[in-house]
C-alpha cells in the first residue's frame, strides 16, 4: 500500500510534465514490488488501490499512452492496466515462490551441513574426507585431539604422509594403495597399526571408501577408522588363554589315554587272571572229585567188604552183629554222600555223555533231596557242545539255583535250554519275591556280588550275554551264546536239527 501511495504521489507530481499521458505508468513498479517482495495478495491490493487512485485522484478522464497516441480513457485503459498488472502479479508470485523454495532448501542444507559437521567433528571415531589424490581436506577434530594431534598436523597433507602412520614404511605403502583403490571405485579395509602423538602404538580398524556423485563417478574419498587396541588385547589374551587351555587339555588327554590304556591293560590282565582262576577252580574240583571217588570211595568199599566178611562168621554176639549192621548202614550212607559230593564238584557224565545227561542227573538229585523242586525243559536231542561251553552252562545253572535256594524264598525253579537262530538260550526262573530295585540296578550295571561277577567272567570267553529280569512275582536270568563254529554238534544245532 505504501508503494502504491508513493507511486500515485509521484505520478501526480509529474502531472505538469506528463499532463494526461500514461496515468498508470508509475503503478506498475509498485505492483511488481508488492508482488515480488510481499506476495500475490499485496500485489492485488496494490492493483485495486492504484486503479481507484487513478480514477479518483489523478484525472477523471485519462488518455492511455499507446505508441505515442492518446486514446480516450474509457474502459480500455483500465482493462489493459488490469491485464498487465495480473501478468506482473503472476510473474511476481512465481518468482517469490521460487525464491522461498530456494531459501528453504538453503536453510535445510545449512542445517544439515551444521549437523553433519557437529557429528563429524565430535565423533571419537576417526573420519576424514580426502581428495582423489589422497590429500586430507576434512578431518574430525575430536579424534585427533584424543590422539594428541591438531587439525593442521593432518589437514592439507597426503593421507599416508600424516604422522598417524609413524615411520612404518609398509603401513604407509598399504594406506597409499588403499587410497589408489578408493579413487578407482574400490573399497579397502584392514586392521593396521597407527601411532599417537606421544609415540605409543595402537591398532585401528581402517576403512577407505569411494564417494560417488549423482553420475556414479568418484569425486571424493572417505576414510574412517575405530580404535580396536583394547579389543585386540582382549582377543590376544583370550587366544593365549585358549592355547594354554588347549595345551593343558591335550596333555591331560594324553595322561588320560595313558591311564586308560593302563586300566584297559589291567582289566584285561584281571579278566585273564579271573579266567585262569575259574579254570584252576574247575580243575581243582575235577581233581577233588576224582580223589573222592578213587581214594575215599575205595576205602569205603574196603570197609563194606570187611563188614560183609565179619557178617559171614557164625556165632557173633547179638550186640556185635547189630553194630556191624549199623556200621554197614552208615557206610552205605557215606558212600552215597561221597558220590553225590563228587558228582556235584564235577559230574563225570558231563565229560562222558554230555550236558543233557548231567543236567537230568543233577535235577533229579535236587528233587530227591527236597527243599527245591526244579523242572527242566530242553530238546531231547540237545547233543553236546564244546567241552568248555558244556561246563560253563552247567556251572551257570548251579550258581543260579544256589541263588534261588538262598535268596528268593521260592521252592520251585525252571530251567529252559533251547537253540534257535544260531544262538544257545538258557533261562533260569523262579517265582520268589524278586530282587530289590536298587540291587537290580546294581546288577544291571554289571556290579553286585561275587556270584554275579563269576557268571559274567564265565560267559565272556564264549561271547555270551547275561540279562537279569526281576519283579515281585519272581526273577529270570537269561543267558545267550553264539553256537560255536566248527563243532559237529554246533553245526547240527545251527542247521535246525533240533
Amino acid at each position: 500500500m505504501l508503494a502504491t501511495a508513493t507511486a500515485l504521489t509521484i505520478r501526480r507530481g509529474l502531472g505538469p510534465v506528463l499532463h494526461h499521458n500514461a496515468p498508470y505508468l508509475m503503478l506498475w513498479p509498485a505492483i511488481a514490488f508488492s508482488a515480488w517482495y510481499c506476495g500475490p495478495g499485496p500485489g492485488l491490493v496494490s492493483m485495486v488501490m492504484g486503479a481507484a487512485g487513478v480514477w479518483l485522484w489523478i484525472v477523471p478522464t485519462v488518455p492511455l499512452f499507446i505508441d505515442g497516441s492518446a486514446v480516450t480513457n474509457t474502459g480500455v485503459g483500465l482493462a489493459a492496466f488490469l491485464v498487465m498488472s495480473s501478468i506482473i502479479i503472476a510473474m511476481g508470485a512465481l518468482a517469490r515462490t521460487r525464491e522461498l523454495n530456494e531459501r528453504a532448501l538453503a536453510a535445510e542444507k545449512s542445517e544439515a551441513t551444521s549437523k553433519f559437521k557437529a557429528v563429524f567433528n565430535q565423533s571419537t571415531v576417526f573420519a576424514g574426507i580426502l581428495a582423489l589424490d589422497g590429500t586430507v581436506q576434512e578431518v574430525n577434530r575430536l579424534n585427533l585431539e584424543l590422539c594428541g594431534y591438531k587439525t593442521e598436523d593432518v589437514a592439507g597433507k597426503l593421507f599416508w604422509e600424516t604422522p598417524l602412520w609413524g615411520i612404518a614404511d609398509d603401513t604407509r605403502k598399504a594406506i597409499r594403495d588403499a587410497c589408489d583403490r578408493a579413487s578407482s571405485g574400490r573399497s579397502f579395509r584392514r586392521i593396521t597399526p597407527y601411532w599417537w602423538a606421544d609415540g605409543s602404538e595402537h591398532i585401528a580398524d581402517l576403512s577407505v571408501h569411494p564417494i560417488l556423485d549423482d553420475h556414479g563417478s568418484v569425486f571424493l574419498i572417505h576414510a574412517t577408522g575405530s580404535d580396536v587396541t583394547e579389543l585386540k588385547r582382549i582377543e590376544d589374551s583370550y587366544r593365549r588363554l585358549a592355547e594354554a587351555l588347549e595345551l593343558q587339555v591335550r596333555e591331560r588327554t594324553q595322561e588320560l589315554e595313558v591311564r586308560n590304556s593302563e586300566v584297559i591293560e589291567q582289566a584285561a590282565m584281571l579278566r585273564s587272571l579271573s579266567q585262569r582262576l575259574l579254570m584252576a577252580q574247575d580243575e581243582e574240583r575235577r581233581r577233588v572229585a576224582r580223589e573222592l571217588h578213587d581214594s575215599a570211595g575205595q576205602i569205603v568199599t574196603a570197609l563194606t567188604l570187611s563188614l560183609q566178611t565179619m557178617r559171614q562168621h557164625d556165632g557173633l554176639p547179638p550186640k556185635v552183629s547189630s553194630g556191624v549192621e549199623a556200621c554197614d548202614t552208615l557206610l552205605q550212607q557215606l558212600s552215597r554222600d561221597i558220590r553225590t559230593m563228587s558228582y556235584l564238584l564235577h559230574p563225570p557224565m558231563l565229560d562222558e555223555i554230555g550236558l543233557s545227561a548231567a543236567l537230568q542227573w543233577y535235577v533229579s538229585g535236587l528233587n530227591e533231596r527236597g527243599g527245591l523242586t526244579v523242572s527242566l525243559a530242553m530238546p531231547d536231542n540237545l547233543g553236546r557242545f564244546a567241552r568248555g561251553l558244556d561246563l560253563v552252562l552247567f556251572r551257570l545253572i548251579q550258581e543260579c539255583l544256589t541263588n534261588v535256594y538262598r535268596h528268593s524264598s521260592s521252592r520251585t525253579a525252571t530251567i529252559r535250554i533251547d537253540v534257535r537262530d544260531g544262538r544257545i538260550h538258557l533261562d533260569v526262573a523262579d517265582d520268589g519275591r524278586g530282587i530289590a530295585p536298587q540291587k537290580l540296578r546294581e546288577i544291571q550295571r554289571e556290579g553286585s556280588g561275587v556270584g554275579m561277577q563269576g557268571m559274567r567272567e564265565r560267559i565272556r570267553p564264549f561271547n555270551g550275554e547275561m540279562n537279569v529280569l526281576s519283579t515281585a512275582e519272581g526273577t529270570t536270568v537269561k543267558f545267550t551264546f553264539p553256537v560255536p563254529e566248527g563243532e559237529p554238534e554246533a553245526d547240527a544245532l545251527a542247521s535246525g536239527v533240533l
